[in-house]
């Protein structure tokens, strides 16, 4: 899976266009840092050339790691790896428990997008 995509403008959870960054590759830097409240829908997806593939949403996250180790269209058992992380600061006192939910979707871009608003708009209901 090659293709990342999420949105990052200024009208979240309203369909407007996806924004698809340049896929930042381990062997060249490090992860792509998609940091400062940029991941304003709060999901990030890799998906292969026909819009596949699978997303990682999280409610309380706007900040992502994404990127690639080796190459694409490998298999399970090869070392090749796209790769997306939530990331958020949290302070801790040592016997706080710290509780949050994420989802893993698979299916086509516009499955991904349109489940990730379905849970969007459960969660603000409760």
């Amino acid at each position: 899976m090659s293709n990342l995509y999420s949105y990052f403008g200024n009208a979240p959870f309203t369909g407007a266009p996806l924004d698809k960054p340049e896929v930042k590759k381990l062997e060249d830097d490090f992860w792509g840092r998609y940091n400062n409240d940029m991941v304003t829908e709060n999901w990030m997806a890799f998906v292969n050339d026909e819009l596949w593939g699978m997303a990682v949403y999280t409610p309380i996250c706007t900040n992502f790691l994404a990127g690639m180790a080796g190459d694409a269209g490998m298999e399970a058992e090869d070392a090749g790896t796209s790769y997306i992380a939530p990331i958020k600061d949290a302070a801790l006192g040592k016997n706080d428990v710290y509780e949050y939910e994420y989802y893993i979707i698979i299916g086509h871009i516009d499955e991904l997008r349109a489940r990730i608003y379905a849970i969007n708009a459960e969660n603000k209901d409760h």
